[in-house]
């Protein structure tokens, strides 16, 4: 086989392990580079034991994967994986450590992931919050329309006083809906204004 084809097999192959998509199938068993298969999983955090997915998946085919070359490439990649700064970056983007590094560089892992990962949390709390806010604005806009709706209701059209009541009372209640939901906004920007200066200051600590 030529080196491109075989390139492009274990890369068409590690990618849909890593989508989580179909099983292996026996052509991409056959082809597969286990070597750059057991790096590419140390490199992206996962656990040794995902060559047991592998094992299952082509044992439908009779074929066993190549463990001792997984193993070569599982070390060469978490060579890379197990740093300072790739804990960092790893946590930053919420990665989920599994203890790939416990036998390999853990302490330096650590060190960078636990900051990174602190930035993480506190960046979705700051989404979250924001998208609250924007949902908050949005309900206060809409129940403001509905007010403005009844009142010139009120004021141009012949009502009975049963009808005129009715509208009364749902724009009373409305009024008191956004008074509540202006209360939740204040809460919310106070939480965020708090939550943008924590990101602020870790952020400048961790790169100091």
């Amino acid at each position: 086989m030529k080196p491109t084809t075989l390139i492009r097999v274990t890369v068409l192959c590690v990618s849909a392990v890593l989508a989580g998509c179909s099983a292996m199938s026996q052509k991409e068993c056959q082809q597969a580079d286990w070597s750059l298969m057991g790096e590419v999983d140390a490199s992206q955090g996962r656990a040794f034991a995902a060559i047991d997915t592998y094992r299952k998946e082509c044992a439908e085919h009779d074929i066993r994967p190549d463990s001792q070359a997984y193993q070569v490439g599982f070390e060469r990649g978490l060579e890379r994986f197990c740093s300072r700064s790739n804990g960092f970056y790893f946590g930053k983007r919420g990665g989920q450590y599994k203890g790939t590094c416990s036998n390999h560089h853990e302490q330096d892992f650590l060190a960078g992931y636990e900051p990174g990962f602190e930035l993480f949390m506190i960046q979705d709390r700051i989404t979250k919050l924001n998208m609250g806010v924007q949902s908050d604005e949005q309900e206060v806009r809409q129940l403001q329309e509905e007010i403005d709706e009844r009142e010139a209701r009120l004021i141009k059209e012949e009502l009975t006083p049963g009808e005129r009541a009715v509208l009364l009372k749902e724009i009373k209640a409305r009024h008191g809906q956004i008074f509540h939901l202006k209360q939740d906004l204040r809460d919310r920007r106070l939480k965020l204004l708090q939550m943008q200066q924590d990101l602020r200051k870790k952020t400048q600590l961790v790169e100091r």
